[in-house]
C-alpha cells in the first residue's frame, strides 16, 4: 500500500533517492553530508532541476535532509514502517529544487 501511495504522491523529478544509509557506527562523522553533497552536486551537474526522495518519521534523520534545503511536500500513513516497526509511522516525501543551488560543491552545502 505505501508503494501505492508514493506513486500518487511523489512528484515528478529529474532525480530521486531511492535509499540514503550511513552505518550507525560510522555517523556523525559528516560521511551523510560528503555523500548527500556529491550526489547533488551530480544532480545538478547534469541539469536536474528537482529531487525528490521518500522516508519517514520513525526510522531516519529526516531532520537531515531538511538541513540539506529538502522541503517536506506530503505525508501519509506508512504501512510498511508501521507494521515492521511495531508503531505508526508517518511517510514523508520530499523534494529540493536545484535552482537555488548554483555553487553546491563549491564550499557551499
Amino acid at each position: 500500500m505505501t508503494d501505492l501511495k508514493l506513486m500518487i504522491k511523489m512528484p515528478k523529478s529529474d532525480a530521486t533517492i531511492e535509499m540514503f544509509i550511513v552505518d550507525s557506527s560510522y555517523r556523525g562523522r559528516g560521511i551523510g553530508t560528503r555523500l548527500m553533497d556529491r550526489f547533488l552536486k551530480a544532480a545538478a551537474d547534469t541539469g536536474a532541476r528537482l529531487v525528490t526522495l521518500y522516508t519517514d518519521d520513525r526510522m531516519s534523520n529526516w531532520q537531515f535532509y531538511e538541513r540539506k534545503g529538502f522541503k517536506r511536500i506530503g505525508t501519509f500513513y506508512d504501512n510498511i514502517t508501521s507494521h515492521y516497526g511495531g508503531a505508526g509511522a508517518r511517510g514523508i516525501i520530499y523534494a529540493k529544487e536545484m535552482d537555488g543551488d548554483a555553487k553546491l560543491g563549491q564550499g557551499k552545502p
